[in-house]
């Protein structure tokens, strides 16, 4: 099981990619990772991530931040910066979290990426390749962003956002 292959190396820090296909796996996922590591940061990121997040975090406390938007730079901030004590560093943009008093604050958001060659590929770098030889047999799928945004509101799919009209390859 999950939990049980995570126990070898208690993790310090949870993440996961909420999309409307893999939300209700990944939010019983992130539960059972507190539940199992009551220590560990849980971070969701992902279109499915609302933008106003008290409501959401008193539905989902096994939670502790939200990434908003593209959230390549934000996760990496937020790994780089933070401290020994799991404080979230102080110039962290793009990202609502728990406040220690019980309340909840989103910082401002990031701007979009211009340059989306500054992130690197996992498909291009080598990221995936032991995966693929160890797993290679269970995967059935991948997925290969090509462009971010789209000038289009259609209601089936995520990029309709208002914030995302500008297409970026």
């Amino acid at each position: 099981t999950l939990i049980g292959r995570m126990k070898e190396k208690l993790p310090d820090v949870w993440s996961a990619g909420a999309y409307i296909w893999n939300f209700s796996w990944t939010v019983a996922a992130t539960k059972a990772v507190k539940g199992a590591f009551p220590s560990c940061l849980t971070v969701l990121g992902g279109p499915h991530v609302p933008n106003r997040s008290e409501g959401f975090f008193k539905e989902h406390p096994y939670v502790d931040l939200l990434v908003h938007g593209e959230g390549e730079e934000t996760f990496a901030a937020l790994l780089s910066g933070r401290s020994d004590s799991g404080a979230f560093p102080g110039d962290l943009r793009g990202a609502s979290f728990r406040t220690p008093e019980g309340g909840f604050y989103t910082t401002p958001p990031r701007p979009r990426v211009a340059d989306l060659n500054i992130i690197p590929s996992p498909f291009l770098n080598g990221t995936f390749d032991e995966l693929m030889r160890t797993h290679g047999d269970k995967v059935t799928g991948a997925v290969w962003e090509t462009n971010r945004g789209c000038p289009y509101s259609c209601t089936f799919c995520d990029w309709g956002d208002s914030s995302l009209t500008k297409v970026k390859q």
